[in-house]
């Protein structure tokens, strides 16, 4: 027998999803419901949604497997001490590194299990001086030594900037800041195609084209999971579409790193499919009797629910795909893989460009068009003579063969898909014309022995 833990389950509360916590016996946890709604509160009026989701989604998952761990170790809450945490904090860096998405790099394991950390320290802080939940369990030499109770002009200072706080997240490790050991994938043009024929074999054709378009948009415009997710259909409206020029439409997408408000390019046939996706949105949704309320406007929508999209379902699909094709996660496949390959090749479209324009190839002005398209700095203030430069080099030959090349590839994803799906019909078909034809014949039977 499975022994039970404890869990969450997500409810709107009409301004947000906020998590209610549950013990391993399934009673309501309040404690941890209680904090998680408190910051929910603060970041909805401080933060894009973006933002708001990630630091919630956060908050929860770092709570939930402080319960499962307390409930493991029978020890309560406000019981806990530096031991309780440091055997969390072991015990989490063994389940980080054994899971499946896990790249099997030891820092960026530890990074992970220090967001956890931080995040428990921080419920403390607030159930001790600002919910009143418990008293003389954190502080500097209590059971959970930490200067996070004390107010800032208090806290000792370091000399030097570090990576973690060690004075308000003793057990945190160190050591373990920057990118350098993890594992970055790029995803190639095989995989691209061979994910496309995976999706191709869904049988819910809406579905089908909902995942093919989030590839698409992935490889061609190099969008993260985040932006994706918070698409709204009244950026491919008919209006806008009417408004595009020859090279693409101009989107300005509401979630953005940093609050970003880049402008990005979707190409003009990528737009308008993407616009007949939305007519077929329309009738999907009217068709299992889901309303636009509960679709919110957003372009990409669960199957199971007629609602959008969750913070991190793009990422989970696009992980499962990689998988489904041979691409383990521990080599660093997944989503942001098809972002890195967006600006490998543009970075290289960019120098060939120059190459053959005699422009200067030097590292800052080559990887400049790049940053720009993909979001990574304020673009508000480049001069015109950098757009010249810029929009000069992408009618480059290297650029449009590329875009040719995606242009058939995509639409061959989307013959396959049809041709699946015309599969499935026959098969249905003659399965149906047999059941038909074995029922007609045994009428035969029993006509011909009256």
């Amino acid at each position: 027998m499975t022994q039970r833990v404890a869990t969450i389950e997500w409810v709107d509360n009409g301004t947000g999803k906020v998590p209610v916590f549950f013990d391993r016996k399934h009673r309501l946890f309040d404690p941890f419901h209680d904090y998680v709604d408190s910051l929910a509160g603060r970041k909805r009026l401080a933060a894009p949604q973006g933002a708001y989701t990630a630091a919630v989604e956060a908050a929860a998952y770092a709570l939930l497997a402080w319960l499962r761990h307390l409930e493991e170790a029978k020890v309560t809450w406000e019981r806990a001490s530096d031991d309780t945490l440091q055997k969390f904090r072991e015990a989490a860096l063994k389940q980080v590194l054994g899971s499946q998405r896990s790249k099997g790099n030891e820092r960026t394991a530890k990074r992970t299990v220090n967001v956890r950390l931080q995040w428990i320290y921080r419920y403390y802080r607030w159930a001790q001086q600002d919910a009143g939940l418990c008293n003389g369990v954190i502080g500097p030499g209590l059971a959970i030594n930490s200067a996070i109770t004390q107010p800032k002009c208090k806290r000792p200072r370091s000399r030097k900037k570090r990576e973690v706080d060690l004075d308000l997240y003793p057990l945190c490790f160190t050591g373990v800041s920057g990118t350098a050991g993890g594992s970055q994938y790029f995803a190639t043009g095989k995989d691209k195609q061979r994910i496309a024929r995976f999706f191709a074999e869904g049988t819910d054709p809406f579905i089908v084209e909902r995942n093919q378009i989030i590839l698409e948009l992935s490889d061609r415009v190099g969008w993260r999971a985040g932006t994706l997710t918070y698409l709204t259909v009244d950026a491919f409206s008919e209006e806008a579409i009417e408004k595009a020029e020859e090279e693409g439409l101009v989107v300005t997408p509401s979630v953005q790193k940093f609050a970003y408000q880049n402008n990005f390019t979707v190409p003009l046939t990528l737009a308008l499919r993407i616009a007949r996706h939305i007519e077929a949105r329309q009738r999907w949704l009217a068709k299992h009797r889901w309303t636009e309320q509960q679709a919110q406007r957003r372009l990409f929508l669960s199957g199971k629910t007629g609602r959008p999209l969750g913070g991190k379902t793009i990422v989970q699909l696009m992980g499962s795909a990689f998988r489904a094709i041979g691409v383990v996660a521990k080599i660093g496949a997944g989503h942001h893989s098809l972002r890195r390959k967006f600006a490998d090749e543009s970075t290289r479209d960019d120098l060939a460009a120059r190459r053959s324009m005699g422009l200067s190839t030097a590292v800052e002005d080559v990887m400049h068009a790049t940053a720009m398209r993909l979001g990574q700095r304020n673009i508000a203030s480049q001069t015109p003579y950098q757009r010249a430069v810029r929009d000069g080099t992408r009618q480059a030959e290297p650029h449009r063969l590329r875009v040719e090349l995606q242009e058939m590839e995509a639409s061959l994803a989307s013959k396959d898909a049809k041709i699946a799906a015309l599969e499935r019909q026959i098969q249905e078909q003659a399965k149906t014309n047999k059941t038909n034809s074995g029922r007609a014949a045994k009428t035969r039977v029993r006509r011909a022995t009256r």
